[in-house]
């Protein structure tokens, strides 16, 4: 078992808060700060307990799980007239909040009676999708049809300029016609509005309850929005600039807890249709959800490091603040070994495809950093020259040679930039934002790729395409940091 199944075992085993030396002896782990930090690291990178900040020492602090916050909690959902009409239910962005971050719409389960509510495909224009997913970026619902079906790839795919507005997608939709045909009679000029448990967060199992929820009164309503209101600002400011949509409402209702999770609470989608406070706006090359009237602040650093990382090789490069993981070394090894298959148990061979790597990863740093980088790369070289087959890999190779050309370029440039200690500053916002989010991209493709099974491989001719669009975005903003180096080397 993983560490971080282990750690998902403690905090499934929860029913009150806990502190992380507690969490530490279960893992069997040393009372450090370094552990402290780390573990912390890992509950808030994986979404998986909240901070609660107290006076005690930092070993004591109190952390509650996200699974044991959220279940047994009730909300409530609006039913729109097309779902009505339609026998379906979308949970959409009505949902975003109180699910685990693992878990699409799709991965959840809705119970009425104790029977799981039966799902089935629907067929829908891409706006009309929109429409459920209102607090997703356009990319975003993209990227959820594309796991859908091969059929939604196909569509997205068939047309370099965009696909044909009239397409239907289809949709993981949830068959709600004896709900509807039960409590219909009750839609007059109100819309339904349904109770909804969530029995295990983690598991993403809810229950639709068998009765309506109230109309909740204009009073209640205004009282309701204000306190949702007060939590997500309150959320944007304490959150990081980089937090997802879902982190930031999670958090809204953890915030707000007992005031906004009440009896017969109000639906959270009526506040963004009633109120103009917030919206999903351009952020770089992604779109971002955010207070309507401020414009969005931009990361500080040119990269931030995964925090579930926890292997040696993620240690090594975190310590060095370099954007290199232990996937991304995996797949310049496969790739080495995959050019020299013949010859991978040459010595020279091996000893010069590693002392490159070395160089290029640590062009700057002293011998003995290179000399441990060395060692390191050497474990993964010698597996993967006993355990790698190119004749079982070709799927995958074109889309890795393409990932590490175009990292190179990318690491490369962060090289002189830190080199020449350019901070963000130095740059336009938009620069150093584009710079941030391209490579956390591309940190994330190498997890993709060293992840991927061969049921995902209809997936890659997508991700050759997103590849090739960051490179092209790149070489776009590069000129500027280019200049702003050129600049500060001249006056050194």
């Amino acid at each position: 078992m993983s560490k971080l199944d282990k750690v998902k075992q403690f905090l499934r085993a929860q029913t009150d808060m806990f502190t992380i030396s507690e969490l530490l002896t279960y893992l069997r782990l040393e009372l450090t700060v370094e552990n402290v930090d780390k573990i912390s690291q890992v509950l808030v990178g994986e979404a998986l307990a909240y901070y609660v900040p107290t006076e005690a020492s930092f070993e004591n602090d109190l952390w509650v799980a996200r699974h044991t916050f959220f279940s047994k909690r009730i909300f409530s959902t609006t039913i729109s007239d097309y779902e009505l009409k339609n026998n379906i239910y979308i949970p959409g962005s009505r949902f975003l909040p109180f699910t685990n971050l693992g878990n699409t719409n799709k991965d959840i389960t809705i119970l009425y009676n104790g029977k799981e509510i039966k799902k089935k495909q629907a067929f829908m224009p891409f706006d009309k999708i929109l429409s459920y997913y209102f607090l997703d970026s356009e990319n975003t619902v993209s990227h959820l049809l594309c796991d859908e079906s091969q059929s939604n790839v196909d569509i997205f795919s068939e047309n370099e300029e965009g696909f044909n507005l009239e397409s239907n997608f289809s949709l993981t939709v949830w068959d709600f016609s004896e709900i509807y045909d039960k409590y219909k009679i009750f839609a007059n000029s109100e819309p339904l509005i349904f109770l909804i448990r969530i029995i295990d967060w983690e598991l993403g199992i809810f229950e639709l309850i068998d009765k309506l929820c109230e109309i909740p009164s204009k009073e209640k309503q205004e009282h309701w929005f204000d306190i949702f209101d007060y939590g997500v600002r309150n959320s944007l400011k304490i959150l990081p600039v980089n937090a997802t949509t879902y982190e930031i409402l999670s958090f809204t209702f953890f915030l707000c807890d007992t005031d906004i999770f009440i009896t017969d609470p109000v639906p959270m989608e009526l506040f963004f249709e009633k109120r103009d406070s917030f919206e999903v706006k351009p952020y770089g090359i992604e779109e971002k959800f955010w207070l309507k009237e401020e414009e969005l602040p931009v990361p500080s650093n040119w990269f931030d490091y995964p925090a579930n990382s926890d292997s040696v090789f993620d240690d090594f490069f975190a310590d060095l603040n370099l954007p290199v993981t232990e996937n991304i070394i995996t797949n310049f090894i496969i790739n080495s070994i995959e050019q020299n298959y013949a010859a991978r148990f040459d010595e020279e061979i091996k000893k010069t495809v590693l002392s490159e790597l070395t160089d290029f990863f640590l062009p700057e740093n002293s011998s003995d950093e290179k000399s441990e980088c060395y060692d390191l790369l050497e474990s993964k070289y010698e597996f993967f020259s006993r355990e790698y087959n190119p004749f079982t890999d070709s799927e995958l190779k074109n889309f890795r040679e393409a990932t590490i050309v175009f990292y190179k370029e990318l690491f490369r440039q962060f090289t002189e930039i830190k080199k020449y200690k350019l901070e963000t500053k130095d740059v336009d916002r938009q620069t150093s934002l584009i710079f941030y989010q391209v490579m956390f991209k591309m940190l994330q493709a190498f997890d993709f790729l060293s992840n991927m099974n061969s049921s995902e491989y209809h997936f890659l001719s997508m991700l050759l395409v997103t590849v090739e669009n960051l490179s092209f975005v790149f070489s776009k903003t590069k000129v500027e940091i280019i200049n702003a180096i050129t600049k500060k080397r001249t006056n050194m």
